[in-house]
């Protein structure tokens, strides 16, 4: 009888530590899915931002209040139109409507001619700073993994700007 209960603890205890073993790889494997998901998120809105951003000049880009940029300041909202200087019938923002990237409540938003459109959700901080004739854009996002820690992830990438 003896040997019957000291075999079935040492069973439970193998068992509580093969479970232990189980469990934390379980948790970093959602840990670092969750934060590969939010990288590639903020990869996807730093691209798309700048791409935007390479057709433009660097006269065409204002802050909030429609004013030009001022290097090495940092801004949360910018307006730009796209270079108006492409005369070809075919393309069709050939005008040079007005688009904004601005941070509303967690939402990256761009408008483009007064129809908004979310880009990412769960954005801490966006910037945009002026450098010669690059813009650096940082953005900063944050989620909760399912363990209740908080993710975050910082990315930036830097557009250099056609005729400064």
């Amino acid at each position: 009888m003896i040997e019957v209960l000291l075999v079935a603890a040492i069973f439970l205890i193998i068992l509580f530590m093969a479970l232990t073993v189980m469990h934390r790889g379980m948790t970093f494997f959602w840990t670092a899915s969750a934060s590969a998901s939010l990288q590639e998120n903020a990869r996807k809105a730093l691209d798309r931002m700048a791409t935007d951003l390479r057709g433009t000049g660097l006269s065409i880009i204002t802050d909030s209040l429609g004013q030009p940029l001022v290097e090495g300041e940092d801004y949360q909202e910018i307006r730009f139109r796209r270079n108006p200087g492409y005369r070809n019938p075919d393309i069709p923002w050939d005008e040079g409507e007005a688009i904004i990237y601005r941070l509303d409540e967690g939402v990256l938003v761009r408008i483009e001619n007064g129809d908004p459109t979310e880009i990412v959700h769960n954005v801490e901080a966006l910037s945009f700073t002026l450098q010669g004739s690059k813009i650096v854009i940082r953005v900063e996002l944050e989620d909760i993994d399912y363990n209740r820690r908080r993710l975050e992830v910082s990315e930036e990438t830097t557009v250099y700007l056609r005729n400064p």
